[in-house]
Formats: C-alpha cells, structure tokens, sequence
C-alpha cells in the first residue's frame, strides 16, 4: 500500500502541475499570468488577498517572532495545499516571501533551523515541508541549515485546543547535538507561540548564542493581530 500511495501522489502531482504550470498560472485561481505576476505565481488580485498582519514582528514565549501574512484566504490555501502534497512547489514560494521579510526585518543569524514534521508526518507527506521551505531559504540568503532539531510522535497542535498547545509540545522537540551561534527558526503558522518556543527553548539548552524565529503566517488573534 505504501509504493501504490507514493506512486498515485506522484502521478496526482504531475496532474495538478499540468493544470496549474508552475510560474504560468495562478497558484490560487488558476489564472493566467502576465510576466510581471510570474516572480512570486499569483496573479495581482490575489496578491492582494495576502494581507500583512497589523503588528508583523511579537515577543511570545520571550521570543522574538516575525510573520509576512495573516492566516487567512490565500495564505492559508498556500501552507494547505502545500502541508496536504497538493501542490510540494509552494514551498519554493513560501521561501520567497519569508526571506523578503527577513530582509526587510534586517535579522541576524548564522545559521537556519525549521521545525520538523514527525517521522509519521513526513512519511505521509514523502517530505518533510518545513524542511524544504527551508532549504529554498537557505539557497536564497546563502545561510547553512542546521538540521539539528527533531520530533517525537504525538497529536499534532491541529488536534488540541489553543490552551492545550503548550502542554502538547512539551518535551517533543529534541536536539541530535550542539548548536553554535545565532539561529533563525522557521516555521509555516504561530497560533499560539507554543511550538516556536519549545523549539527555541531546545535549541538554547544546547548551546545556541540566540534564537529568532519567522513564520510564513500570523493567525488571527495572535501577538494582537485581527
């Protein structure tokens, strides 16, 4: 069964990509692109539906958090059909606005770390999608990856309630060793902050000089954000 789901997504993937060509039509509505519109694969009006949070940068579980988008309409079809394998090139995308914020935010760091999917994850999916975003980050803004961070089975923070996040993360995140420097953290949406500061909590623990962290989406209601 598992050759038979890998091999129906690859053939579900070309599918998607013959309908919707990468870089010729609209990641959102299928519209075809003019040249100007092709750099990020949105045509101008659902640019527009990616709306900036009010405050773009909050500290959260004493960590300091940048996001580009609030959650919502085109943001959140970006990390869905992205997260669900719908349409993996997204990720390539999702690395653009991300280091177009860590640009304009001025943010140092050494290296980038992300938070991973779980193996149970990661294996559905065939990638680990944090991961690649990270990757295209990393080839963008010539940072290294550390690749240091790793999770342990568990309900995924989907499952639970806004107040159960924290304890559900708690103790997941692990290091596969040391950490040196100043790392920037990526992740796809902050709710509530739980996930990001368990990572940043792991990634101190063993040795990081300091940790910011980036996500591609605020949610409503998060750092004051509506």
């Amino acid at each position: 069964m598992g050759k038979f789901r890998l091999k129906f997504k690859k053939f579900s993937e070309k599918l998607l990509n013959l309908l919707y060509p990468k870089g010729l039509t609209c990641n959102f509505c299928g519209k075809e692109l003019d040249d100007e519109e092709r750099d990020n694969s949105l045509c101008k009006d659902c640019r527009g539906k990616l709306h900036a949070p009010q405050f773009d940068t909050v500290i959260c579980e004493g960590v300091e958090i940048s996001g580009c988008f609030l959650y919502d309409d085109v943001a959140r079809y970006y990390v869905l059909s992205y997260k669900d394998s719908a349409k993996p090139f997204i990720a390539e995308y999702m690395a653009k606005f991300m280091y177009e914020k860590f640009l304009e935010k001025g943010i140092e760091a050494d290296k980038v770390c992300f938070v991973p999917s779980s193996e149970k994850k990661t294996a559905l999916r065939g990638y680990d999608a944090m991961r690649c975003v990270a990757e295209e980050f990393c080839r963008l803004s010539r940072l290294p990856l550390s690749d240091v961070l790793f999770r342990k089975e568990g309900k995924d923070q989907t499952e639970v309630p806004s107040e159960e996040r924290k304890d559900n993360v708690k103790d997941k995140f692990l290091s596969r060793g040391p950490v040196e420097g100043k790392i920037l953290l990526l992740d796809d949406v902050a709710t509530t902050g739980a996930t990001v500061g368990e990572c940043v909590e792991t990634l101190c623990k063993h040795g990081a000089e300091k940790v910011v962290a980036l996500t591609f989406a605020f949610a409503r209601g998060f750092g004051g954000n509506s």
